[in-house]
Formats: C-alpha cells, sequence, structure tokens
C-alpha cells in the first residue's frame, strides 16, 4: 500500500474538490433538467461518451504496458490501472440510457426504421441485443481492469519477473477482446444514432481517439503528482520524450483515420454515407469542424514536434489539457448534429461533463492513493534501464 506515500496528502486535497465539485454539479444539473429536460438527453450522451473513452482508453495503455518494454510503460501504468478500474462507474452511467433510449436513438422509434425491420429482418439493432452487447462488453472490460491491475499490483509483494510473463500473455489475449468490444459499443453508442450510416473504419477512430485522450490524462496526472512522488526517479527526460512522442503519433492517428474515413466516404459518393458529413458541413457546423481540424490536430502536431515543447513535463501537459478540451468538442460534434441542425451551447453541455468527471475522479483518485505509483521490482528496472542507457550514451 502507499499510506507513508507523500503524494497522499495532495490526492486526498483532489478529492475534496472533486466531492464538492461533484455536489454543486449535481444540483445545477436537477436544476437544468427541469428547465431544459429535452437537452438534457443527448448532453448527457456527450458526458457519458466522453468519459467512457477516457476510461476505456485507461484500459488500452493499461494492457499495452504489459506488452512493451520502455520506461515511460511504468511511469503510466498505475495511473492507467486507476482509471481502467473506473469501468463499473462506467457501467451505473451507461444504466439512465436504458431508460431514455428512445429520447436519443431514431431507430427505437422510428416507423420507417420499424417498417424496414419488418420486410427485412435486420437482427443487430433491437433493443434487447444492444443491452445484451453492453452487459458483455461491461463484464469483459471489468474483468480485463480488474484482473491485469491485481496482477500488476502484486508485484508489490514479489518479483516483477515471476509476475510478468503471465500478465503478458493475459494482456494480449485482452487486447483482442478489447479491439472488438469497443468497436461494437462504439457502432452501438454512438454511430447508431444514425441508423442508416456505417463506417468500418469508426472502430478503428474511436480507439484512437480513446488512446489519445487516456495518454492526455496520464500526462496531466504525472505534471501534478509525479515530482512529488516515487514517479521522480523514473521521470527522466527520456521518459518525458518518449510519453511526447506517444501523444504525438495518437494525434497523428486520429488525424489519419479521420482523414481516411471522410477520404473513403467521399469518393464513394453514396447519399447514405455522404448524408452524416454533409450534416456536419452545414448550418453552422462546418465552422466546428474546421475549429477541430485546427486545434485538435494541426495546433497540437506542431506544438509536439518543436523540440522545445518536449523538454518540460508542464508544457507538454498544458497541450493535452487542449486535447482533452477538443475531445469534449469533437464528441459533441459526433452527437449533437442528430439532435440540432446548427451548433448551440447549453449549460448542460458543461455541467453534465464536469459533473459526471467529478464523480470519475472521486472514484480515479481513491484507486489511484491505495496501491504504489510505481512497484518496487519496476522502479528498480527502470533506473538500470536508464544507468545501462547512460552508459551507452557516454561510450557513443
Amino acid at each position: 500500500m502507499q499510506r507513508s506515500d507523500s503524494i497522499i496528502p495532495r490526492i486526498d486535497r483532489m478529492l475534496w474538490i472533486a466531492v464538492m465539485i461533484a455536489i454543486i454539479g449535481i444540483a445545477f444539473t436537477s436544476l437544468l433538467y427541469v428547465l431544459n429536460p429535452a437537452r438534457f438527453f443527448p448532453s448527457y450522451l456527450i458526458a457519458f461518451l466522453y468519459w467512457t473513452d477516457i476510461t476505456l482508453g485507461c484500459l488500452g495503455f493499461l494492457l499495452l504496458v504489459q506488452l512493451v518494454q520502455g520506461n515511460w510503460g511504468i511511469a503510466i501504468e498505475r495511473i492507467a490501472a486507476a482509471g481502467a478500474r473506473t469501468i463499473p462507474l462506467i457501467a451505473l452511467f451507461f444504466l439512465p440510457l436504458l431508460f431514455w433510449m428512445e429520447e436519443l436513438y431514431l431507430w427505437t422509434t422510428s416507423s420507417e426504421y420499424q417498417s424496414i425491420h419488418a420486410e427485412q429482418p435486420l437482427p443487430y439493432l433491437t433493443v434487447s441485443f444492444w443491452v445484451v452487447r453492453a452487459i458483455v462488453a461491461f463484464l469483459i472490460w471489468i474483468g480485463l481492469a480488474y484482473g491485469v491491475s491485481q496482477w500488476s499490483y502484486g508485484r508489490d509483494r514479489t518479483s516483477a519477473q515471476q509476475w510478468g510473463y503471465g500478465l503478458a500473455r493475459l494482456a494480449a489475449f485482452g487486447m483482442i477482446l478489447f479491439v472488438i468490444t469497443t468497436s461494437y459499443t462504439t457502432f452501438d453508442w454512438s454511430m447508431s444514432l444514425d441508423p442508416y450510416w456505417f463506417s468500418s473504419v469508426y472502430g478503428w477512430l474511436a480507439i484512437a481517439r480513446q488512446g489519445m485522450a487516456a495518454m492526455a490524462l496520464c500526462i496531466i496526472v504525472l505534471a501534478l503528482i509525479g515530482r512529488t512522488s516515487i514517479l521522480r526517479e523514473i521521470l527522466a527526460q527520456r521518459v518525458i520524450d518518449d510519453l511526447a512522442t506517444i501523444l504525438l503519433a495518437t494525434v497523428m492517428l486520429w488525424g489519419y483515420m479521420s482523414f481516411f474515413q471522410f477520404l473513403i466516404m467521399w469518393n464513394g459518393n453514396l447519399p447514405y454515407n455522404v448524408s452524416w458529413y454533409i450534416l456536419r458541413q452545414s448550418g453552422g457546423w462546418e465552422a466546428v469542424t474546421i475549429f477541430l481540424v485546427i486545434f485538435h490536430l494541426v495546433l497540437p502536431f506542431f506544438l509536439l514536434i518543436i523540440p522545445v515543447a518536449q523538454r518540460t513535463l508542464g508544457w507538454i501537459a498544458a497541450i493535452a489539457g487542449l486535447l482533452m478540451v477538443m475531445h469534449l468538442v469533437e464528441v459533441n460534434w459526433l452527437v449533437m448534429p442528430v439532435f440540432s441542425p446548427s451548433p448551440s451551447i447549453s449549460w448542460l453541455d458543461i455541467v453534465l461533463p464536469v459533473t459526471l468527471g467529478a464523480i470519475w475522479l472521486l472514484v480515479f483518485l481513491w484507486s489511484l492513493r491505495s496501491y504504489r505509483l510505481v512497484s518496487p521490482g519496476r522502479s528498480q528496472q527502470s533506473l538500470a534501464a536508464q544507468q545501462t542507457q547512460e552508459q551507452k550514451r557516454l561510450v557513443a
């Protein structure tokens, strides 16, 4: 356990701040629901998808760091584990969607879609199967998150090597399940808002988006607590540079997937495919599209490739903060055009993500304070690797 770590008081202060924000947010959310119930449902979906993306991205990185070698993985492993262990909370956040399906998903109430379904059975988009798929996904995610993280925490009591081999095999199998479940839940919860539109790239794009959001969160947490914890021994300049490079890679992957999907759809020139983009390039949404391209791709890309940007953890954390804000804008861009022909900002679009985020942070921070930020064996392994690299550099 990490009870004696100097980071505990700082995390406790963050917990109290999260509690106050959650209480105030719940009060404001209740008031805004009464004032504007129609806007509440899509805004809640946006908040849910935003924090689900971050949580699943943490699970993806928790699995990934068991398969690759690198001190950057040691630095973020326990942060990713704490984020992944919030999946039961995400399951609770999901429950309201079961009661509000008719408010959000056209295929549950559309007479046109139901008539097509009657003439040409399409068993995939049915309420019962939709619910079953969600239950299966949550069971797999919870099993992976707690199985891998508990196995990882076992390193605190014994040698890292003893746990490493079995953990790597579990992570490799878990990564396959992760990609499958993440892809189809993205289809179900986001893409099915328009039941006539389909993109085979959509699942991979969601995984790229989740990875970018999760890495941004890990970097921000490291900037806040890394220098005052055991992690300060690991956060050498090489590790900071690696984290910046991985964040850049996720930005580039997201940009590539987004452009690839757009190019395929536009070149295909099929009405039911192109209509999804036409909806987001008219009525004022085209300005949001341009805003996303500039501040979610172009600006972060150039800031991260500048050498000076990779020299301080604080500078990288500022870029990560920008990406997390733009991630919320992107989720809004994905969801809201289905419900509003032109962009509009409601207090619910801000209060709901903040409220759910404060509750999410309570679980995240509690999990983070309950275990060491890095196991002793992994810390020694990291320091030994850094010394070896430094010796090679001096010899060269």
